[in-house]
């Protein structure tokens, strides 16, 4: 699927590089959610977006872990010393057809599924020729919590982030992360797909 380079070993930083495949795509939304998840630093380009999102220009998470960086539209080259990775809408067939060029870059790819679209997730990895890493379904919900500002308080127990969450936890966490996170809060009822209806986020 990917491979977390910055990772060097036991109690090494790292840098994830969270892109968006085109305008909106949801990239504030993921990396302020991974780094809530692996509780690391977080900064964005974009610090009103960012702060509109999660209540904080900025994220500050344990020292000398790591770093999130929230990049925004992928078009600057990317960081062969960072993990890249790339928030996808939709699947949005524009995006799918700009993200065909650069998968050589591409390190991990995160789907924002919108179950309205014609396209699904094994559509897109067919166009892509690789798998998606992980899936948080668009809601309703979480557009709510978002304008209220509590997504915050609350994506540990969100069905939505629940994949993202257990993927990165796996995936990009270092191990001291790993054991003090892993048990997961009681999740808000209601499936992230039964909640679906529209996620209207600028990032």
């Amino acid at each position: 699927m990917g491979t977390t380079k910055a990772m060097t070993g036991h109690g090494s930083s790292f840098r994830i590089d969270v892109w968006a495949a085109r305008g909106g795509h949801g990239a504030t939304t993921v990396a302020g959610a991974l780094a809530e998840f692996l509780d690391t630093t977080a900064r964005s380009h974009d610090r009103d977006a960012f702060e509109w999102i999660w209540g904080i220009p900025e994220r500050v998470g344990r020292p000398q872990v790591g770093m999130v960086h929230d990049m925004g539209v992928m078009a600057a080259p990317l960081s062969p010393d960072a993990t890249n990775l790339v928030v996808l809408r939709g699947p949005c067939s524009l995006a799918l057809r700009d993200l065909g060029r650069r998968l050589d870059s591409i390190d991990h790819l995160v789907l924002l599924r919108e179950p309205w679209r014609s396209l699904r997730v094994q559509d897109a990895e067919d166009a892509l020729g690789r798998g998606v890493d992980s899936v948080v379904a668009c809601s309703s919900r979480v557009a709510r919590l978002i304008d209220a500002g509590l997504l915050r308080g609350r994506v540990d127990t969100l069905d939505e982030f629940s994949d993202l969450r257990l993927w990165a936890l796996k995936t990009l966490a270092d191990p001291i992360t790993r054991s003090v996170r892993a048990p997961m809060r009681p999740s808000v009822p209601g499936s992230g797909l039964q909640a679906a209806a529209g996620w209207d986020l600028l990032e």
